[in-house]
């Protein structure tokens, strides 16, 4: 594996001037102030909105006729979700690792800010030259930091991998965790945000392996107050009874029990 994280996947570059000018004229006005992630691509069906995983072949109205339309809508690979990410001064991400890589277009990308490796302990930065780049995020726990002065944005695209024919048939599994009956509560109550550190550290492993089956058309899900649950729709059904029963998956559900954790699984339990 290259010790790298980033790199360039287009040929010719966007222009950068259009690019900066069009996301502050057009974008940034739209950006929510107290959570800075604005989306720009959306399902053909609006009720596919709070989908986790899905196609997101259309666009936000405030994205058409500006440079991110063309960037876009000329990807070398089909798209899921594609977010505006405007990262204030002084603003870290807590370390994780992604489902699946992300492809990034650098807006505003000042000295103080890069992508951090966490196991390499090093830092990269994501040019701003109009070109797109693929960060290995699903692979290793990273971070992304500004410690900079100044805004750090970027453009942060996943890929949608389902290969399969969108008419066919599907199934439906579910999958879920509850932390409420923890026997060390304090490990899980005592962070802000329990069901995300449950996921990082027993199931994103076996998540990115769903992602990444091309049978895979959607995923959703919801918290509760104490876990939360997935539901995974396949267009193969046999694909799906061998993730849902994977050693992947049976290893991490029995890890996680050790501490308490309730698993819900449609095809074991």
């Amino acid at each position: 594996m290259s010790k790298s994280v980033v790199d360039r996947v287009t040929i010719e570059a966007y222009d950068q001037d259009i690019i900066r000018e069009d996301f502050e004229k057009k974008i940034l006005p739209n950006m929510p102030r107290k959570v800075p992630l604005l989306n720009a691509t959306l399902p053909t069906d609006p009720d596919d909105h709070h989908m986790l995983y899905t196609h997101r072949p259309e666009l936000e109205e405030y994205v058409k006729g500006t440079i991110f339309e063309d960037i876009l809508m000329n990807l070398p690979f089909k798209r899921g979700r594609a977010t505006f990410i405007h990262q204030l001064p002084g603003m870290t991400l807590r370390f994780h690792r992604d489902p699946d890589d992300k492809y990034h277009i650098a807006i505003n990308d000042p000295p103080g800010a890069f992508f951090f490796d966490m196991e390499y302990q090093t830092g990269y930065r994501v040019p701003c030259d109009g070109h797109l780049y693929k960060l290995n995020t699903a692979a290793r726990y990273h971070t992304a930091v500004n410690a900079d002065c100044k805004d750090r944005t970027h453009l942060v695209i996943c890929p949608y991998f389902f290969e399969d024919d969108f008419d066919k048939p599907t199934t439906v599994a579910t999958f879920g965790f509850d932390h409420g009956t923890a026997n060390m509560p304090d490990v899980f109550t005592s962070i802000a945000t329990p069901n995300n550190s449950i996921e990082q550290g027993f199931f994103v492993e076996w998540i990115s392996t769903v992602f990444h089956d091309t049978t895979c058309k959607n995923i959703w899900g919801e918290n509760t107050s104490t876990g939360r649950r997935y539901h995974v729709e396949f267009t193969d059904k046999d694909r799906l009874e061998k993730h849902m029963t994977s050693a992947l998956n049976l290893e991490a559900s029995h890890a996680a029990e050790q501490f308490g954790i309730v698993i819900e699984n449609s095809y074991t339990r």
